[in-house]
């Protein structure tokens, strides 16, 4: 409950940062997966463990049978959430500023249905909003003295919230289903100070509210690499996974405003410029993964995504910004440190991941690179009674890049995260057994 009131205010996208970037779209769209997939430089569309949940694949939800403790895996229903802290520098051939904001990351809760069906509950941003940039002064038209500087900021942004089920197929394959209701709003306001006789300034207030349904379909394959070994533990599997995103239609309401006020900020006059429904046509975003592993002890994955932003329908009213193609790929792996207890093994990650963003601005590609570690520490004291209880763990991940370039008087973002969170296991849901 305490991290319910830290990390999911009542006063939903108040970020305070600035990322320049998040104007266009739908915003700078969040990572999707959980600390383990984020510290891995968000691998994890074919990487299955009993430890954690994923919401990267909904086909990987059910505990996969060939890792270990898998006979406790029907048993126990995990809570893991976890909050960011984001530090970003902002610069151009002109100026360098810095931001920070805190916020919420992601809230699941998997349930244990059967020992072949699993389903997580859970609540995440989609999609940030969160910019101010401001021009130097400009003449204005027709004029010779009088000059006029634009401002230029925006908040909000899209929050997710779904159920996702997962089932086992066969002994190798699964599928899954995730559900979502996309809801949320954005805020983009643009202003003009302009002197003449007395100073006063020109505010237009674009405001929209979302809502919509997500579909996010998954499959998932697990065989075995080398199939002649003898010892589970000295076994390799291989993993493939591929979902698609959907959002079959996106409802926006749409109110335009315009304000203006004298130098002492008092408003002179107000009213509206439009008001509408519309309706969005957001492009599917294509995952696959693929990974190999060694239960308890190491893995590696790559994974690759696409989106063909280029059929986004929306309400970018600035000509300069285009939406094109975004494709990105994604190299992570985890290394299980040796514990005497199995159970509690610390967990170490890294990973490094490339993402040309949808945005050509002046004839310029955004990319986005980063660079990720992670890692894992397991809580609580281990039962005499149940010895493959799994405890409880303590997540971190670190996230350091750059988005953006300065050429063409564009702007750089170089920004630093880092993720906190917490898995908590119990039997919230078993039956009781009357002797």
């Amino acid at each position: 409950m305490l991290f319910l009131v830290v990390f999911f205010p009542s006063k939903a996208q108040k970020y305070n940062g600035n990322s320049p970037y998040s104007e266009f779209g739908l915003g700078d769209i969040n990572p999707q997966g959980t600390l383990r997939n984020i510290g891995m430089a968000g691998v994890g569309v074919s990487l299955s463990s009993y430890e954690y949940i994923n919401n990267l694949n909904p086909a990987l939800l059910p505990a996969n049978k060939y890792m270990n403790f898998d006979s406790a895996a029907k048993n126990y229903t995990m809570l893991d959430a976890a909050g960011v802290f984001t530090m970003t520098k902002i610069q151009n051939n002109n100026n360098i500023g810095v931001n920070g904001s805190v916020y919420e990351a992601y809230l699941n809760l998997a349930l244990p249905v059967s020992s072949k069906w699993v389903t997580n509950i859970g609540l995440q941003p989609y999609s940030l909003i969160d910019y101010q940039v401001a021009t130097s002064k400009q003449k204005v038209a027709n004029t010779d003295t009088n000059t006029v500087i634009y401002s230029y900021s925006g908040s909000g942004g899209l929050y997710k919230v779904f159920v996702s089920n997962g089932i086992d197929l066969t002994k190798n394959l699964s599928a899954g289903l995730e559900i979502g209701y996309l809801f949320g709003d954005g805020n983009h306001n643009s202003t003009s100070q302009i002197p003449i006789d007395f100073k006063y300034q020109l505010t237009n207030n674009y405001s929209s509210v979302y809502n919509g349904m997500s579909l996010k379909p998954g499959l998932a394959y697990r065989g075995k690499l080398n199939k002649s070994q003898k010892y589970i533990d000295s076994t390799v599997f291989f993993n493939i996974g591929v979902t698609a995103e959907i959002i079959p239609v996106l409802r926006v309401i749409d109110s335009d405003n315009f304000q203006r006020y004298d130098s002492l900020n008092n408003l002179l006059e107000s009213y509206d410029v439009d008001h509408q429904v519309l309706f969005l046509r957001v492009p599917t975003t294509y995952r696959a993964g693929f990974s190999i592993d060694k239960p308890g002890k190491w893995n590696i994955g790559v994974d690759v995504n696409y989106t063909n932003w280029g059929n986004y329908k929306g309400l970018d009213s600035v000509n300069y910004a285009k939406l094109n193609v975004a494709y990105g790929i994604a190299i992570g792996g985890e290394y299980y440190m040796n514990a005497q207890e199995e159970l509690r093994k610390k967990v170490i990650r890294a990973g490094f991941s490339y993402n040309k963003t949808p945005l050509t601005l002046y004839n310029t590609v955004i990319n986005d690179y980063s660079f990720t570690l992670g890692t894992t520490v397991p809580l609580g004291k281990i039962e005499a009674a149940d010895r493959k209880r799994p405890l409880s763990k303590v997540n971190a991940a670190f996230v350091f890049g750059n988005k953006g370039t300065t050429e063409m008087n564009l702007v750089k973002e170089f920004y630093f995260k880092v993720y906190l969170g917490f898995i908590i296991n119990d039997r919230w849901f078993g039956r009781n057994k009357i002797e």
